[in-house]
């Protein structure tokens, strides 16, 4: 998903930046995946906090550049 909002060349480069950070927040598949590594045991359990709370960053971040973006264009 992410290359692809790359490569929509409609959209100004600002744009596309914009989307493609809305984009790649997942943490609901950080999530899974960390919690199938945990229940496998292939996972510390410190690893899989570390990967969900990185998620959880991107989250917050992501959106909040995506639309300071934004606003800089208007």
């Amino acid at each position: 998903m992410l290359l692809v909002v790359l490569l929509v060349w409609e959209l100004v480069l600002r744009d596309r930046i914009a989307a493609a950070l809305l984009a790649s927040t997942a943490l609901a598949v950080i999530v899974a995946i960390t919690q199938i590594g945990l229940d496998r045991h292939n996972m510390k359990p410190e690893n899989a906090a570390a990967l969900v709370a990185a998620g959880m960053l991107s989250v917050l971040i992501f959106p909040a550049t995506a639309f300071a973006l934004r606003r800089r264009q208007l």
